[in-house]
């Protein structure tokens, strides 16, 4: 049978090489799209979604294969960063020409309310990219220790320049490697949809594992619900994990980590300016606990705390 929505096999449970859903454990799942690439990650790999929480996610792509990628073909593939941007040096002596800064200086205006140490802090970016993010945590913290996880070679000469000290290598054996340090932030912001859907609940796990008991985790991804918005669907890798609201917050809940700022902005990027003016009245109105992720158009965004 043939899905007429998707031109693509209906396939029953026992068809799937995944049994369940990798969030919520639903077997109530069917085929979304089909990549099309020629990398062999990703060629002849479906996309599947989950009727029951909305996740999506690329099956068959592992950990391992994706780790791979971001080292040796990520930069030549997909953003080619090292083509598009300056030398570290230029790079941060000229903040209007970085990579996504108004993003980043956001995220930390937005921790900074409940990170309760300002000074000599432990941050750790994972999927740091070209280090704006900890570039700016100079800024917004006194003497930060700054940590990053990126596989990106290109990437890891400009935190190398900003004097990070650089994880890389597998994701999870990498990062637990480091838990006799506990970090007081952990940014991961536009990082968990490029992790396997087949290793998100371990890596999940070991973030709360780095966390300080009082430390801030604070995580933005696409809001790529597929079943809610199917025009969003896209074949082009390298995101292997599209979330819904439901499902992003049924994966945190798992892991007793509590979500601390819920905020609804809608805001286009082209309204720079009013975003920079309106931006704090929301942080001084949501300044309470709740349970529902902050939703930024076509962005969602999480800021959490351990449950103790």
């Amino acid at each position: 049978m043939i899905n007429c929505k998707t031109n693509l096999p209906i396939i029953s449970a026992e068809g799937f090489k995944d049994k369940v859903c990798p969030i919520c454990s639903s077997a109530n799942f069917q085929v979304s799209h089909k990549y099309i690439s020629e990398n062999a990650v990703f060629f002849d790999k479906y996309v599947y979604t989950c009727y029951d929480c909305s996740f999506s996610w690329g099956s068959g792509i592992e950990q391992e294969k994706l780790d791979r990628f971001y080292e040796e073909c990520f930069d030549k593939e997909v953003y080619k960063r090292s083509e598009l941007y300056l030398s570290p040096e230029k790079y941060f002596s000229e903040p209007d020409k970085q990579n996504k800064s108004m993003r980043s200086r956001q995220h930390l205006e937005w921790v900074k309310k409940y990170c309760p140490k300002k000074s000599h802090i432990n941050v750790l970016d994972i999927g740091a990219g070209l280090g704006t993010t900890l570039y700016y945590a100079t800024q917004y913290f006194d003497k930060p220790i700054l940590y990053a996880y990126e596989n990106d070679t290109n990437g890891i000469k400009y935190l190398e320049y900003l004097g990070a000290k650089v994880i890389s290598g597998d994701l999870i054996k990498s990062l637990k490697s480091t838990k006799k340090n506990k970090f007081d932030l952990i940014v991961c912001s536009h990082f968990l949809e490029h992790v396997s859907p087949h290793s998100v609940k371990e890596f999940v796990a070991v973030l709360r594992e780095l966390l300080h008991d009082d430390g801030i985790l604070i995580v933005e991804v696409p809001h790529d619900d597929l079943v809610k918005f199917p025009e969003r669907k896209t074949e082009a890798p390298p995101h292997v994990m599209f979330f819904s609201i439901n499902s992003l917050q049924v994966l945190f809940d798992n892991y007793k980590l509590h979500l601390l700022l819920p905020i609804r902005k809608e805001l286009n990027a082209r309204y720079g300016f009013l975003k920079k003016i309106i931006s704090p009245l929301f942080i001084k109105i949501f300044s309470f606990r709740n349970v529902h992720p902050v939703r930024r158009g076509r962005c969602l965004l999480m800021i959490a705390g351990k449950k103790l």
